[in-house]
């Protein structure tokens, strides 16, 4: 009696270790009795359990680079558009000189996305960016101007591609739309603890509360909230605006975790400022 009750609480507390989550727990059985068998069917079944969670997990993370690779795919075209048609108005007008830079500098940006590797150093996502912005100042020539403000020791540093440049393109597309100023655009980074933080700020149009209030819901279907009647609905306004920062929020997410993302901190009349929050860490300790 003896033998059976303490071979049961030895199973039962293995059980509790289970319960608190310790999946690696075995019970050592001895002997050719009911017990033994009981152990046995104990630790095959933590066998199956530890084996549903590892494909579990396996599928968790193919289905993350499949989503990644969807957002990755909706963030080309979108840019790549918009600099063919930089180029053709350039060739339409005869300067020849500035679309060769401009295929050149496209070339550039080009290269850096269609690597196969998702996540790129910081230096190369500068190099991407100032291509993207070059180009862009072609286009928009008396709009801007802009300022890389990034020290050099983080250019090591890894984050995915292409995540400050729909950033920089919210601003010049939205912030700096109908503006009768000289825009400026900032884009700075520094090291928090562990973390990376890309800030980009501009002096545009801002955003008003309760477009703000709809990109806190970015990864969701927010309800439809409407303006006047006759005029663009707040929703599609903001679908417009927010594609390029739910991509970059969601391919954050997807990546690094929920406590990872961006934030936005405006106002009309007073600019936006965006921050982009990722983990830090080196080029050497990727992979």
């Amino acid at each position: 009696m003896n033998r059976i009750t303490g071979n049961i609480a030895v199973l039962v507390r293995f059980m509790r270790r289970v319960d608190d989550g310790d999946f690696n727990a075995r019970v050592e059985g001895k002997g050719f009795d009911e017990m033994q068998l009981l152990a046995q069917g104990f630790n095959e079944l933590l066998d199956r359990i530890g084996g549903l969670f590892r494909r579990v997990r396996a599928e968790q993370e193919q289905k993350a680079q499949a989503e990644l690779r969807v957002l990755q795919a909706q963030i080309k075209p979108h840019f790549l558009f918009n600099t063919l048609e930089s180029i053709n108005g350039l060739a339409l007008r005869g300067e020849g000189r500035k679309v060769s830079e401009m295929v050149t500098r496209l070339g550039n940006m080009l290269r850096i996305s269609i690597q196969d590797q998702e996540e790129i150093s910081l230096g190369e996502e500068i190099r991407h960016l100032q291509s993207y912005l070059e180009i862009q100042q072609y286009r928009f020539s008396d709009l801007f101007t802009y300022e890389i403000d990034i020290p050099s020791h983080l250019y090591s540093s890894i984050l995915l591609k292409l995540t400050l440049q729909p950033l920089v393109e919210n601003s010049i597309q939205h912030g700096f739309e109908g503006i009768t100023y000289p825009g400026v655009l900032r884009i700075s980074a520094y090291a928090e603890r562990d973390q990376l933080v890309l800030c980009v700020e501009d002096n545009g149009i801002g955003i008003p509360q309760e477009m703000l209030a709809r990109f806190e819901y970015m990864a969701e279907d927010p309800p439809e909230v409407m303006l006047a009647e006759g005029a663009e609905s707040l929703s599609s306004i903001t679908e417009r605006r927010g594609l390029g920062l739910r991509s970059v929020a969601d391919r954050i997410r997807i990546q690094y975790g929920a406590g990872y993302g961006i934030f936005i901190c405006s106002a009309p009349g007073y600019g936006t400022v965006i921050r982009c929050i990722i983990p830090l860490y080196e080029q050497e300790e990727a992979g």
